[in-house]
């Protein structure tokens, strides 16, 4: 079965706005190097996991898969059909195909929108049926997320943050999507709630036939819901694998250091933490050859000038590391 998105080479560079004493210094602006060449695919029905820390590039990727942004340089298919070079005419199919779960529930939609509009917004931009059948598309959609057709003439402020999220999914699926990205759908929610919107993700996935980009910094949360597992630093993937094979056997420094730091639900029990020293570099002037050698403990000299390339293992796991 063919993939249903493919990332090849994709890259975004954005030009830093110079201040006055910038230009009196005669500084040139240097471009932020936010995604730097980042390949994979995303397969019919999987939930495709990226992970990393805050300001690797995660949802910057996203928005280069959905067009939001143009990339610098690579190229993204859908479901075989490279979409980059793609006028906003051509690209208005695709857009029914592609749809985003924001992070942030309450900011992402109009607080003056009653529920039935936000809901019935997609139906009404793409003139898919008549006033009556979106009507009852809007309250088809209110059920299959856990809530119920008497919320729709509600303002969004009068729901919990778990009940918002749930209008949001319903929002994304109003168009009847093949792929949803899921930009860190529940970390602004309660941990109680988290599971909650987690396995209503779950069983649409399986009712739909959905595929996920699931985006995350929880390890946690990733290991519970997705498929494979693509691991971000600074710009680029350092290591894909199936999800029980990066959890259980890590091949790159970094991802070992991520998975230290998931808390242990056993308290008699010592985990060995991995303390990275320093901060994340500067995205605008990466560090040369492997980018983690600043705060890697196992770095060779090797790593200083040579940057490695994501290469395949026996066991299917993928990782950009030399001593790997």
């Amino acid at each position: 079965m063919p993939n249903l998105i493919e990332v090849s080479g994709l890259t975004k560079h954005f030009i830093e706005r110079q201040t006055i004493l910038d230009r009196l210094l005669s500084e040139s602006a240097r471009p932020v190097r936010a995604v730097d060449g980042v390949d994979f695919d995303i397969r019919p029905g999987e939930c495709f996991g990226l992970v990393g820390e805050s300001g690797c590039g995660k949802t910057t990727v996203a928005r280069l898969i959905l067009r939001i942004y143009q990339p610098t340089n690579g190229q993204t298919s859908f479901c075989g059909v490279s979409i980059n070079s793609l006028s906003q005419r051509e690209m208005r199919p695709y857009y029914r195909q592609m749809q985003v779960i924001f992070q942030d529930p309450t900011s992402s939609m109009d607080p003056r929108m009653r529920v039935i509009e936000i809901i019935r917004e997609p139906l009404d931009i793409f003139h898919i049926g008549n006033v009556q059948a979106r009507k009852e598309r809007v309250y088809e959609l209110l059920e299959l997320t856990g809530l119920s057709t008497g919320h729709a003439d509600r303002y969004p402020h009068e729901f919990s943050g778990g009940q918002q999220q749930r209008i949001a999914i319903a929002r994304a699926l109003a168009l009847g999507p093949k792929f949803v990205v899921c930009d860190e759908p529940v970390s602004a929610l309660d941990v109680s709630v988290q599971g909650q919107i987690l396995n209503l993700l779950m069983d649409l996935q399986e009712k739909l036939n959905l595929s996920y980009l699931f985006i995350t910094h929880d390890l946690a949360v990733a290991k519970h819901i997705c498929d494979r597992i693509a691991v971000m630093y600074l710009g680029k993937i350092v290591e894909i694998g199936d999800s029980r094979q990066v959890f259980q056997n890590p091949k790159h420094p970094y991802t070992q250091a991520l998975l230290s730091a998931i808390p242990n639900p056993e308290p008699n029990q010592n985990v060995e933490r991995i303390i990275l020293q320093g901060l994340l570099p500067d995205p605008r002037n990466p560090p040369a050859g492997c980018r983690f050698h600043t705060r890697c403990s196992v770095s060779e000299e090797r790593c200083y000038v040579e940057e490695p390339v994501l290469k395949t293992l026996s066991n299917g796991q993928s990782v950009a590391c030399h001593l790997a």
